[in-house]
């Protein structure tokens, strides 16, 4: 369905995000999470890719795959580093944190896997029947 790849730089960050939310809405898909909160999910994997995985060097790229399978969004986010240990993060339930919250918001609004080197984040989300009230774009 898509496949798009990214510099790791602040300045593509949201161009990609609202790319990747665009095409899933272009696409006639809907998640049971709306819109917001579907863009939130995406923002976290690709910030997290760009800055833990790529080190925010433009030089190194974000790519995210997604597809339909099975009922649901699958969504692949992935990054040129060196992965890390899902399992270590912990929920932070002090929200005064100003890091350390993306991970477990995200585990949150859909389900989530790794691969083995854990530089790929999969994310699967339920597809919605009712467009109307996901993250399909709404008319007046």
């Amino acid at each position: 369905m898509l496949s798009i790849s990214f510099p790791s730089s602040r300045e593509t960050r949201s161009e990609a995000v609202g790319a990747v939310v665009g095409a899933i809405a272009g696409a006639g898909l809907s998640t049971v999470i709306d819109r917001r909160e579907l863009h939130l999910v995406i923002d976290e994997a690709v910030t997290n890719a760009m800055e833990h995985g790529n080190g925010w060097d433009p030089a190194k790229k974000v790519t995210v795959v997604v597809s339909r399978t099975a009922g649901r969004l699958r969504m692949a986010i992935g990054d040129e580093g060196g992965g890390f240990r899902p399992e270590a993060c912990a929920l932070n339930t002090t929200a005064f944190y100003a890091r350390g919250r993306g991970i477990p918001l995200i585990r949150y609004y859909c389900e989530t896997a790794w691969s083995e080197k854990a530089n790929v984040v999969i994310l699967y989300f339920a597809l919605s029947e009712n467009p109307t009230t996901s993250c399909a774009p709404r008319t007046p």
